[in-house]
């Protein structure tokens, strides 16, 4: 066997794989390295095999990474090897990388190597991933970081730097000078104090040799410290730190020290300082005062301080020995000494070890304090007896928490509740919770309140307990470390506030059933309150009113809608409304509203409005007939029949015979009530049970009943006693009354109605919102986990989708808003309409097609142009084809037309399920739906209808549902002809159009 050429030995020596393939695409040539990194013999694929199967060797061993093996074949088979190519391949399972090169060969063919990049791969992600690290932990350092090349231009620095130097957030931008940062610094006024910008930059640029530090204060008093640090590359890294809190420390730590030897003169109490010798060093003032006659010396010793003491009678031997024991190191802690001195002094003496083995000797005068411990003990038997006396509940706790006293009235209010004596707060709270005295939550604010902070523990707690009292607990802190409690028994004041609550709902209550209208202003003449009738009496809409509104604002509204004159706006606006004032005036429509404003205690005033319409033209009427010289009686609204004992008629009026249908010859002088009862049963006015009814009453008494006459009207008949034995009967109309209160009855109904309508469109909504979340949700949680991008595509497309119904429902909820709100805007721009609606058809035609129904437009040529706001218009037609579609069974037909006829009119029509016409005007109504059950066949948010009216308010129209000549439903937008305009001379007519899709 003859030796390979040295070629061949230096290629089968590579590490890397190589192999080559012939110009008829067969493997000429694989080094032992290709075989390795393959993971299978040479004989797997002899030399010779087509390069198909060599592909496909590799592909089934995982070679390509994941995927379809033979797809990946064809991939590799079509690549162009008449060129250079580089590609990185990878093993399926990701454990390995290679990097491939092909070469072309002349003659045809081509070689390709390969080599492992796996390491190389990795430690390319592990720097990124540092460098993500790198990046997250210079973000959320509260030290300001930056780094300067060697030319002093930054390179890197965080969010902290550029917020402690002083600048907005995104002013800094890698390659800016460090004079570039100074002169924005200064611009920003930075530099107002301190060194110039100039100066800084200097000392910045001199300093990069060596680490440096040096500080600068800010104008807003803030104090940075700048710690510099040179770079191999000779640039600086600059550090910033906050350092006002240690500046401000140390300069009080200065002045503290300037002001301690002052202090210490000025202080009431004596001290005297030892030094490790046990020689005096010094004392002040105080010190020299309170021993008066027995001073001391600086240097002199311990020993012969207290032997002088001593001998002079200052101290006694007990008390002396007591002083020397308290200098001896192994004393232990040095309690407090109190004594008397011979002159009756009484000193308290407090000492400290210091730390070079000296002592602090302070003596406080306290004789005062000393005759009021003594005074304190007598006054404690005395205290005894109070809280014995005391009609509230006092229970003391010690420092260790546990119960020191109670009084009488405490054991009385809590019972078996009560704490026992040694008992501890937790050992109380436990028990009070077991036998059902407190809540665990009570339980713990009490505790929070012993323990918590100062402000918190003097909060009084009020709770009812089980038993039906009311009580109130307050806390406070004692100065040995202890607390009180105080517990008083307020069931009497809390059944009164009860009482009074309830009472003031009951006022608030009538407030709003008022038939007065009355506003209630501040002193700054803002409205602070009013009631339902106050809009309607003042002549203004629902939603002018609200609180806060100034009375001059009021004023001018109505004004500006005719309400008011300006002559009387002008008045009621100059008027002094700390002085009582009553006017009448007279609205467009007729009413008479009277107006009484009345100054109130705080400087505002309250403004009350009458409807006295009624009684204005009243007075009218009876000015009018006094003046015609007609009896009063015949002319009155009310019928009136006086009686005499006899039960005979005395004298009545003409409206008697109107309203009770009696003849005026029926009702002459002189005849009998019963005779006149007879004649109206026979005429059908009085049913005979009831005539029966009406000759048994007792007309000696006050009587008043009801009667309903066969032509609808009601009459109030109220029968009342006279002095004589007789009686007088009145007869009122008052079927508007009882008109006014079906009214009222049916528009509380519909206001219960409307209420129960916004909670099942807050139910419905709820689930119309949910719908689209739960599908983004659900498909990005689906996207995160799925590697296929067709299915990564469609789950994304289900995500926009989903999203885009949950914009167009909130857009739907503001634009509502808006809309009740009079925000709803609309431009006033002439467009086609035709346009319009040829665009909304073919935005719903895949809504049809999908739901199996025929949608056709049918729009005349020449339509007339309008002025408004085609993207409303747009809005409207989407809501009505949408519902159209939706409540249309497959097989159906929806069509749009329009047609030019005292304006515009556009039609939708359908052949749906169509609506009940008692139903048709609640269909517009906000919060409103028909069928308001979350599994409700038809989906949908209950608003379109609403905002469609709404919408076409806005733009001048307006839009009604209307029966079809065969089944369904048909919604018609009507444009008055103001809201015509031209169409430009430069755009053609629109022609009759159609477009449909088959079903």
């Amino acid at each position: 066997m003859t030796e390979a050429p040295i070629p061949l030995r230096i290629l089968d020596a590579l590490p890397q794989a190589v192999s080559a393939v012939d110009a008829a695409g067969r493997l000429a040539y694989a080094n032992p390295a290709f075989w390795r990194d393959a993971g299978v013999p040479p004989d797997a694929c002899p030399m010779g095999s087509p390069l198909r199967d060599l592909v496909r060797m590799l592909a089934y061993r995982g070679l390509y990474g994941a995927g379809d093996p033979e797809a990946q074949v064809e991939a590799v088979l079509a690549l162009d090897r008449s060129r250079p190519i580089r590609r990185q391949i990878g093993l399926a399972d990701g454990s390995r990388s290679f990097e491939t090169v092909s070469v072309p060969l002349e003659g045809g063919g081509f070689a390709m190597a390969a080599h492992e990049v796996t390491a190389l791969l990795r430690a390319r992600e592990e720097q990124a991933a540092r460098a993500r690290l790198l990046e997250a932990t210079l973000a959320r350092l509260t030290n300001g970081v930056a780094r300067f090349d060697a030319e002093m231009r930054i390179g890197l620095f965080n969010p902290a730097y550029e917020a402690l130097i002083g600048l907005p957030g995104g002013s800094l931008r890698a390659g800016l000078t460090h004079r570039d940062v100074i002169a924005m610094l200064d611009s920003h006024g930075e530099y107002s104090t301190g060194d110039g910008p100039d100066a800084v930059a200097a000392a910045m640029e001199r300093g990069r040799s060596g680490a440096s530090v040096r500080q600068r204060e800010r104008p807003s008093g803030q104090v940075l410290r700048f710690d510099s640090q040179p770079t191999p590359d000779g640039g600086v890294l600059l550090e910033v730190s906050d350092i006002t809190a240690l500046k401000r420390a140390d300069d009080e730590a200065r002045r503290r020290a300037a002001l301690l030897d002052g202090v210490l003169d000025a202080l009431p109490h004596g001290v005297c300082l030892y030094g490790p010798d046990r020689r005096v060093r010094m004392y002040n003032r105080a010190y020299a005062r309170l021993f008066e006659g027995s001073l001391v010396e600086v240097g002199e010793r311990l020993d012969d301080v207290v032997q002088r003491r001593l001998d002079s009678g200052e101290y006694t031997p007990e008390a002396a020995a007591q002083v020397l024991s308290r200098f001896e190191r192994g004393a232990g802690p040095l309690p407090t000494m109190r004594r008397a001195r011979p002159n009756g002094v009484v000193l308290e003496n407090n000492m400290a070890w210091l730390p070079d083995g000296g002592i602090i000797s302070v003596f406080t005068e306290v004789t005062a304090l000393h005759r009021a411990e003594e005074a304190a003990r007598e006054r404690a038997a005395l205290l005894d007896a109070v809280l014995d006396a005391l009609p509230d509940g006092v229970c003391v706790y010690g420092p260790d928490r546990r119960a020191r006293i109670t009084n009488p009235a405490y054991r009385r209010i809590f019972g078996e509740a009560a704490v026992r004596i040694g008992e501890s707060l937790e050992e109380v709270a436990a028990r009070r919770v077991a036998m059902g005295e407190q809540s665990p939550q009570m339980s713990q604010a009490l505790l929070d309140r012993h323990f918590g902070p100062q402000e918190a523990a003097g909060t009084p707690i009020r709770r009812v307990r089980p038993d039906g009292t009311a009580i109130v607990t307050r806390a406070g802190r004692l100065p040995d470390g202890g607390h009180i409690a105080v517990i008083s028994d307020i069931t009497p004041l809390h059944r009164a506030e009860a009482e009074l609550q309830r009472r003031a709902a009951m006022l608030e209550a009538s407030f709003g059933a008022m038939r007065h209208g009355i506003a209630v202003f501040g002193a700054d003449r803002r409205l602070l309150a009013f009631n339902p009738r106050t809009p309607d009496l003042l002549g203004l809409p629902a939603e002018a009113l609200h609180v806060g509104r100034v009375f001059d604002e009021l004023v001018a509204e109505q004004v500006r809608l005719g309400v008011l004159s300006s002559e009387f706006g002008a008045i009621a606006v100059s008027l002094d409304k700390t002085q009582p004032h009553r006017a009448t005036r007279t609205h467009p429509g007729g009413r008479m509203i009277e107006v009484v404003s009345d100054p109130t205690p705080d400087g505002g005033f309250v403004i009350t409005f009458t409807d006295v319409t009624a009684l204005h033209r009243a007075e009218a009427e009876l000015r009018r007939r006094a003046a015609m010289q007609a009896a009063m009686l015949a002319n009155i609204r009310h019928g009136i029949i006086l009686y005499g004992p006899d039960r005979r008629v005395l004298a009545t009026n003409a409206k008697t015979s109107e309203l009770t249908g009696m003849t005026p010859e029926e009702l002459t002088p002189g005849r009998l009530m019963d005779d006149l009862i007879d004649w109206q049963v026979a005429r059908g006015e009085i049913a005979p049970d009831k005539a029966v009814e009406m000759k048994a009453l007792d007309r000696g008494k006050p009587v008043r009943y009801g009667r309903a006459r066969p032509d609808g009207r009601v009459l109030d008949v109220v029968s009342e006693p006279t002095g004589d034995g007789g009686y007088v009967i009145t007869y009122s109309d008052v079927t508007e009354d009882r008109v006014i209160r079906a009214e009222l009855e049916r528009a509380r109904a519909a206001a219960e109605a409307a209420s129960e309508a916004k909670s099942r469109f807050l139910a419905t909504m709820s689930h119309e919102l949910r719908t689209p979340l739960n599908a983004v949700i659900g498909f990005s949680e689906a996207i995160a986990a799925e590697r296929d991008p067709d299915r990564v595509a469609a789950y994304a497309a289900e995500v926009n989708e989903a999203g885009r119904h949950l914009l167009q429902l909130v857009d739907d909820i503001l634009d509502v808003a808006r809309s009740q709100t009079g925000a709803l805007e609309a431009a006033q721009e002439p467009f086609d309409p035709a346009a319009v609606v040829a665009e909304a058809v073919e935005a719903a035609s895949a809504h049809a097609a999908a739901s199996r129904l025929q949608l056709a437009a049918v729009l005349p040529t020449g339509l007339p142009w309008l002025r408004g706001d085609a993207h409303r218009l747009r809005q409207i037609l989407d809501k009505l084809l949408s519902n159209a579609v939706k409540f249309t069974p497959a097989g159906g037909c929806v069509t749009v037309s329009a047609a030019a006829a005292q304006g515009l009119e556009i039609r939708v029509a359908d052949t749906g399920i169509g609506v009940p016409h008692a139903e048709r005007e609640r269909m517009f109504e906000p919060f409103t739906q028909l069928d308001s059950s979350l599994a409700r066949r038809f989906q949908g948010s209950g608003l379109g209808l609403h905002l469609a009216r709404a919408l076409a308010s806005a733009l001048g129209a307006t839009l009604s549902l209307e029966d079809p000549e065969g089944p369904g439903l048909v919604a018609v937008l009507r444009f008055p002809p103001e809201r015509l305009a031209p169409a430009p001379a430069t755009v053609p007519s629109a022609r009759a159009s159609t477009a449909g899709l088959p079903a």
